[in-house]
């Protein structure tokens, strides 16, 4: 089939800022080319789809080659960052044994026939995902998301509104406070747009990579079910939507935290017996947000408080035998490394409202 080689030699902000907090020593050295490997991804792709070779990543795309240069960016900080801070507490991710894939698509129709098709996923709520059947992470352009339309909808019907109160207020003086709550929804309306299509991808492409690292490095197995909370709270660690300043577990994700702690002073926070025992995300949103906050800040609790007990967690469960476990397992395997429930949730709970800022 026809595709287009480019190998990735971008540079950019972020990047070399990336570079400037992690110790090159912990970093793996680059895959060697395997041009069989290429050939083996785009003959899987129509023509008219181009390839990005970095130094451990594919990136087949059929968008814009700016984003696909920042998605190389971000996939290679999200490695050196994974790398140096499983090392930090004494876990060693195993090398690359070839580069990791990644497909990008700019249509979000075109990403759920894939997703469907190829992976058999399907929801209508994730910006992308990564897959234990391909071993692929994709993701695919916010800007033609449905959410973001609607953002987009939200955001004329605001600017509508405040050129409708400016010319009101002109003539009547009396209306000025309906001009002052019309520009206050148009700064919300915009701030949520502008969130969703600067930084959304950003978010997302740092959790799924993460997720594709943990079980290509020996970290997780991926012939071995995982409970939600280490899974998911892992892959959040290493969310930010800053990545020119340094991020992963032993920092903070102020979008999770905020999250969680409205969760707790709305008293709407699911004993850590509910947590431990999940085995997917839950389908509505409200509980589903709550539950990744809770995993991040409970991992994010584990690797900052108790890294012995994680380590002994994680080399537990690469010892197990594959396939499926049940709640009932996963409580066991959780007690056997950090004791029984109660006494973790007091002692996280304390934890949260100690760094509570």
């Amino acid at each position: 089939m026809r595709f287009k080689l480019l190998f990735s030699a971008v540079i950019s902000v972020f990047s070399v800022a990336s570079l400037l907090f992690a110790d090159v020593n912990l970093i793996s050295a680059p895959i060697p080319d395997d041009p069989a490997q290429r050939d083996a991804l785009a003959r899987q792709f129509p023509s008219g789809w181009f390839l990005r070779q970095s130094d451990h990543y594919l990136v087949i795309y059929d968008g814009h080659a700016l984003w696909a240069d920042t998605r190389v960016t971000l996939l290679e900080s999200a490695h050196d960052t994974f790398f140096a801070a499983f090392r930090k507490i004494g876990i060693n991710p195993q090398p690359l044994g070839q580069r990791l894939a990644c497909v990008l698509f700019n249509e979000h129709a075109d990403f759920q026939t894939y997703a469907r098709n190829i992976d058999r996923f399907n929801n209508n709520w994730s910006g992308g995902y990564y897959s234990s059947r391909t071993n692929r992470v994709a993701f695919f352009n916010f800007q033609t998301s449905p959410q973001v339309q609607n953002l987009l909808l939200d955001l004329r019907k605001a600017e509508a509104d405040q050129q409708r109160w400016l010319g009101e207020s002109t003539a009547n003086p009396g209306s000025r406070s309906q001009l002052i709550d019309a520009q206050r929804r148009l700064i919300e309306a915009r701030a949520r747009y502008e969130l969703v299509t600067a930084f959304g991808n950003i978010r997302q492409t740092l959790h799924e990579s993460a997720h594709q690292l943990a079980f290509n490095t020996g970290v997780q197995r991926r012939d071995l079910q995982y409970p939600f909370w280490f899974s998911e709270g892992l892959a959040t660690n290493f969310e930010t939507i800053a990545p020119a300043a340094p991020f992963g577990p032993s920092f903070d994700n102020p979008s999770r935290r905020s999250e969680l702690l409205a969760a707790y002073r709305d008293h709407r926070l699911p004993p850590l017996t509910q947590l431990i025992a999940l085995t997917e995300a839950p389908a509505e949103q409200a509980p589903r947000e709550t539950a990744y906050a809770q995993a991040w800040s409970l991992f994010h609790y584990f690797y900052n408080q108790r890294p012995s007990d994680l380590r002994r967690y994680i080399a537990a469960a690469l010892a197990m035998p594959p396939g499926p476990r049940s709640a009932d397992q996963f409580a066991d395997d959780f007690a056997q490394s950090f004791g029984p429930p109660s006494a973790v949730q007091s002692a996280w709970l304390q934890y949260l409202r100690e760094n509570t800022r």
